[in-house]
């Protein structure tokens, strides 16, 4: 398994999970890959992105044990 998180190091992040052989392109200007679920949740934190139960951004649900707001 590997996460991705695709933004624009303002405001849009999208993220998820790929499992072998998958691809994911974007619009965005940024794409980075992640070997562990911590990895992605420590790079949205350091965006002052806040991972709580109260916001659920996207079809992911839990993926990050709640949802992303920005600060």
């Amino acid at each position: 398994m590997t996460y991705f998180l695709a933004h624009n190091s303002i405001d849009i992040f999208h993220y998820g999970e790929l499992n072998d052989g998958q691809v994911v392109s974007t619009g965005q200007p940024n794409l980075e890959y992640f070997n562990s679920l911590d990895e992605l949740k420590d790079r949205l934190i350091s965006f002052g992105v806040i991972c709580n139960e109260n916001n659920y951004p996207n079809d992911l649900n839990n993926m990050l044990e709640g949802g992303i707001s920005l600060t």
